[in-house]
Protein backbone atom coordinates (compact mmCIF):
# COMPACT_ATOMS: atom_id res chain seq x y z
CA UNK A 1 0.00 0.00 0.00
CA UNK A 2 1.40 3.36 -1.03
CA UNK A 3 1.81 5.84 1.85
CA UNK A 4 -0.39 8.91 1.68
CA UNK A 5 1.07 12.35 1.14
CA UNK A 6 0.13 13.19 4.72
CA UNK A 7 2.09 10.18 5.96
CA UNK A 8 5.09 11.29 3.91
CA UNK A 9 4.80 14.86 5.19
CA UNK A 10 4.76 13.64 8.79
CA UNK A 11 7.72 11.34 8.15
CA UNK A 12 9.64 14.35 6.86
CA UNK A 13 9.05 16.09 10.21
CA UNK A 14 10.83 13.23 11.99
CA UNK A 15 13.72 13.27 9.53
CA UNK A 16 14.41 16.97 10.10
CA UNK A 17 17.72 17.29 12.01
CA UNK A 18 16.12 19.84 14.34
CA UNK A 19 13.66 17.18 15.50
CA UNK A 20 16.52 15.19 17.05
CA UNK A 21 17.57 18.18 19.13
CA UNK A 22 14.22 19.43 20.36
CA UNK A 23 10.90 17.75 21.10
CA UNK A 24 9.20 21.15 20.90
CA UNK A 25 10.60 21.69 17.41
CA UNK A 26 9.30 18.29 16.31
CA UNK A 27 5.89 18.87 17.90
CA UNK A 28 5.53 22.29 16.25
CA UNK A 29 6.21 20.83 12.81
CA UNK A 30 3.99 17.78 13.30
CA UNK A 31 1.18 19.97 14.68
CA UNK A 32 1.46 22.31 11.69
CA UNK A 33 1.15 19.38 9.28
CA UNK A 34 -1.78 17.95 11.29
CA UNK A 35 -3.66 21.27 11.36
CA UNK A 36 -3.14 21.63 7.62
CA UNK A 37 -4.45 18.09 7.10
CA UNK A 38 -7.66 18.95 8.95
CA UNK A 39 -8.06 22.19 7.04
CA UNK A 40 -7.69 20.40 3.70
CA UNK A 41 -10.11 17.55 4.31
CA UNK A 42 -7.65 14.84 5.33
CA UNK A 43 -9.24 14.11 8.71
CA UNK A 44 -9.66 10.35 8.15
CA UNK A 45 -6.06 9.95 7.05
CA UNK A 46 -4.84 11.93 10.06
CA UNK A 47 -7.01 9.89 12.43
CA UNK A 48 -5.64 6.65 10.97
CA UNK A 49 -2.05 7.81 11.37
CA UNK A 50 -2.59 8.99 14.95
CA UNK A 51 -4.38 5.76 15.81
CA UNK A 52 -1.34 3.86 14.54
CA UNK A 53 1.01 6.07 16.56
CA UNK A 54 -1.01 5.50 19.74
CA UNK A 55 -0.97 1.74 19.11
CA UNK A 56 2.84 1.71 18.79
CA UNK A 57 3.32 2.55 22.48
CA UNK A 58 6.61 4.23 21.64
CA UNK A 59 8.16 7.63 22.00
CA UNK A 60 7.88 10.10 20.48
CA UNK A 61 5.01 9.04 18.21
CA UNK A 62 2.54 7.90 20.86
CA UNK A 63 2.78 11.00 23.02
CA UNK A 64 2.80 13.29 19.99
CA UNK A 65 -0.47 11.65 18.97
CA UNK A 66 -1.90 12.12 22.48
CA UNK A 67 -0.98 15.81 22.41
CA UNK A 68 -2.50 16.24 18.95
CA UNK A 69 -5.73 14.57 20.09
CA UNK A 70 -5.82 17.11 22.92
CA UNK A 71 -4.95 20.16 20.83
CA UNK A 72 -7.16 19.30 17.86
CA UNK A 73 -10.01 17.81 19.95
CA UNK A 74 -10.09 14.55 17.99
CA UNK A 75 -12.84 12.79 19.90
CA UNK A 76 -12.83 9.91 17.43
CA UNK A 77 -9.76 8.52 19.25
CA UNK A 78 -11.30 8.37 22.74
CA UNK A 79 -11.29 4.57 22.84
CA UNK A 80 -7.59 4.44 21.97
CA UNK A 81 -6.79 7.07 24.61
CA UNK A 82 -8.71 5.17 27.27
CA UNK A 83 -6.91 1.95 26.39
CA UNK A 84 -3.54 3.71 26.54
CA UNK A 85 -4.47 5.31 29.86
CA UNK A 86 -5.41 1.91 31.32
CA UNK A 87 -2.19 0.30 30.09
CA UNK A 88 -0.08 3.07 31.60
CA UNK A 89 -1.96 2.67 34.89
CA UNK A 90 -1.36 -1.07 34.81
CA UNK A 91 2.36 -0.55 34.22
CA UNK A 92 2.28 -2.16 30.78
CA UNK A 93 3.84 0.80 28.98
CA UNK A 94 5.43 4.14 29.81
CA UNK A 95 6.04 5.60 33.25
CA UNK A 96 3.00 6.48 35.42
CA UNK A 97 3.60 10.22 34.90
CA UNK A 98 2.55 9.81 31.26
CA UNK A 99 -1.03 9.34 32.40
CA UNK A 100 -1.14 13.09 33.00
CA UNK A 101 -0.95 13.48 29.21
CA UNK A 102 -3.76 11.02 28.55
CA UNK A 103 -5.90 12.57 31.28
CA UNK A 104 -5.47 16.06 29.75
CA UNK A 105 -6.26 14.76 26.27
CA UNK A 106 -9.39 12.98 27.47
CA UNK A 107 -10.52 16.09 29.37
CA UNK A 108 -10.02 18.22 26.25
CA UNK A 109 -12.48 16.05 24.33
CA UNK A 110 -14.96 15.98 27.19
CA UNK A 111 -14.14 12.53 28.49
CA UNK A 112 -12.72 11.06 31.66
CA UNK A 113 -10.51 8.01 32.07
CA UNK A 114 -12.35 4.85 33.10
Amino acid sequence: MKPSQLSLDLKTCFEDPGAEKSGEYLYDHVATVARHALATGQREDLLNILQEWIARRSEPETMLAVDLVRELRLAELVRQLRELHAEIQAGKCFLPCYNEWTTRALAAIGEAPK
